[in-house]
């Protein structure tokens, strides 16, 4: 729904609170949907990203891994890439002494 048009309703006097309560909380469903949206990817993207992990985990490189979380929206990992599970579809990572998992499928941004 447009701004305009949205805040056109919430400016009426004969909107119910009720009403206007369940706008806005109709509101912020969509923004925390819109937050928690997985960009499309496409194939050459993937394919660098191949590569910058590979070299990462043959290098023993630092990595920056935005992933997406459903509850946070995105997070972002910085450190050394272990190794990848491709059972479980994770990779492991060791940053600031703590080993974290993220799933592949929630990477959005991968920078060397």
């Amino acid at each position: 729904m447009p701004a305009k048009m949205f805040n056109q309703f919430l400016c009426s006097s004969l909107m119910l609170p009720e009403h206007r309560e369940a706008l806005n909380r109709h509101a912020a469903e969509l923004r925390q949907q819109e937050k928690s949206r997985r960009p499309s990817i496409d194939e050459q993207q993937h394919e660098l990203w191949d590569r910058l992990i590979g070299d990462a985990i043959r290098e023993k490189k630092e990595l920056s891994i935005t992933c997406l979380d459903e509850k946070e929206g995105t997070r972002l990992f910085r450190g050394v890439v272990c190794r990848i599970d491709p059972q479980r579809r994770e990779i492991i990572m060791r940053e600031a002494g703590s080993v974290s998992r993220m799933p592949l499928d929630g990477i959005v941004a991968l920078d060397p």
